[in-house]
């Protein structure tokens, strides 16, 4: 049995072959058709969050076509219709439900050619077509489909550096490929709530094209007027925008920092009171942080107002601008809403009142103003500052720094016109200084605030 199976398979083989010489001589017997090769075979593809490479090989297409017809993709966002919309341009009809991408380049028996704009990590199908100048000939490959990569990208190096009471220094890396950039922003946002978007109050800073290829290395910014003793949370940001008006946001996974609390930043003046004055103004941690004196971080406030002032033309908030009338916030407006130190650090500091000053003169030394200059070094730059300051120096040899610039009380004059501010002053005739007090301000003016920490509050 098993030498005539043998026996019976080669006379199948050899059928087989006589078959297929002789049919073309032999009448009435027809050789086998050999498959037809398609004219338009996908053969490569490579894609991002917003482009994909193709490229097809071509078969059977005169050179005559190729040169006076037009070549492309036919692509559209996955669904069950697709491929017969694909079919129905084959037939001759228009396929207004998908996007024809036309061009690309041709180069002997090969079709090369890059789709932008499509949407990140979402599913397409597609086709490469041929047709003839006189539109004869109509041509598709098979449908196959690509999916855009997700928009996410690198982030290494991330952290947060000198977290102080108000600032902190973030840093991060993105890496985007180099394909995508256009498409994109990107950057630092910063929340004191978890999960913080760009729609929110959150705080954030945008870059966007570097370049160069690859990542922009070495993403940082200094986010100031932070609060103390409060939970932060950073991450990284990419944001794009399509030309159809479509776009989105994609972040980064998030970091977390709490700043530095106030609870040592008062100093004991050996005062009656029992108050204890900032080691500096609000804004600042200390006069000789040089961290935080680089970048001139003091809180530069209008009477009244619980946030800084970020530009010359910004409206005062009390302002009446109807009757150009200031609104009445109170006579005294120490450890209430409108007590930015209060607001800011809370628990029992509150902004000065007239009377704080005044004590500070009757029991403490002021001494003279004098140049001053230190060094000072960030991640980024360094230098030296120079300014002027003097002491105010307690009985009990404890001292705090100011300089020669306004400081608001939360004290309205007695004739409800001007709020009280404090000043540095010398007299001349015995060479002696003191604070000065004045109503002379408008509430609108910008000063900075020397916050107190009362225990009676």
């Amino acid at each position: 049995m098993k030498k005539s199976w043998i026996n019976f398979g080669f006379v199948a083989v050899m059928a087989a072959f006589v078959f297929y010489s002789c049919g073309e001589d032999t009448p009435g017997i027809q050789g086998p058709e050999l498959p037809k090769q398609d004219a338009l075979v996908a053969d490569y593809v490579s894609t991002t969050a917003f482009t994909a490479t193709l490229s097809a090989k071509i078969n059977g297409v005169s050179k005559t076509d190729l040169a006076l017809g037009t070549s492309g993709i036919l692509y559209c966002v996955d669904s069950v219709y697709t491929e017969s919309v694909f079919k129905s341009w084959k037939e001759g009809n228009d396929a207004p439900d998908c996007l024809i991408f036309k061009g690309g380049r041709l180069g002997g028996d090969e079709y090369n050619g890059v789709i932008k704009n499509l949407y990140p990590d979402t599913e397409y199908k597609y086709c490469f077509f041929l047709k003839n100048g006189d539109n004869s000939l109509r041509e598709i490959s098979a449908v196959s489909s690509f999916r855009t990569t997700p928009l996410t990208p690198v982030y290494k190096n991330m952290g947060a550096e000198s977290v102080r009471m108000f600032s902190a220094l973030l840093k991060g890396t993105v890496t985007l490929n180099k394909s995508d950039q256009e498409y994109c922003t990107w950057g630092l946002i910063l929340s004191d709530v978890e999960d913080g978007k760009l729609t929110d109050d959150s705080r954030y800073v945008t870059y966007q094209d570097y370049g160069y290829e690859g990542a922009p290395e070495g993403i940082e910014n200094r986010f100031a007027y932070l609060r103390p003793a409060t939970d932060y949370w950073y991450r990284l940001y990419v944001e794009y925008s399509l030309p159809d008006n479509k776009g989105g946001i994609v972040y980064g996974p998030e970091n977390h920092f709490s700043t530095k609390t106030a609870d040592d930043w008062g100093v004991d003046l050996a005062l009656p009171s029992g108050i204890l004055w900032a080691k500096g103004v609000l804004g600042r941690q200390d006069f000789e942080d040089g961290y935080e004196a680089m970048y001139n971080t003091s809180y530069n406030c209008r009477w009244g107002s619980v946030k800084p002032r970020y530009t010359i033309d910004e409206e005062y908030e009390y302002l009446d601008t109807l009757n150009n009338t200031y609104i009445n916030i109170g006579d005294n407006i120490e450890g209430t809403e409108y007590d930015i130190a209060h607001v800011l650090l809370g628990g029992k500091w509150r902004l000065p009142t007239k009377e704080d000053f005044e004590e500070l003169n009757a029991y403490c030394r002021v001494g003279l103003m004098r140049r001053y200059s230190y060094h000072i070094s960030t991640a980024t730059s360094s230098g030296t500052l120079i300014t002027s300051i003097a002491d105010i120096r307690g009985s009990n040899g404890q001292s705090i720094i100011i300089n020669s610039g306004g400081m608001w009380t939360g004290t309205m004059s007695e004739n409800g016109e001007n709020p009280y501010c404090a000043f540095y002053g010398v007299n001349e005739k015995n060479d002696s200084a003191f604070i000065e007090l004045c109503d002379t301000f408008p509430r609108d003016m910008s000063f900075v605030i020397r916050p107190v920490w009362d225990p009676k509050m």
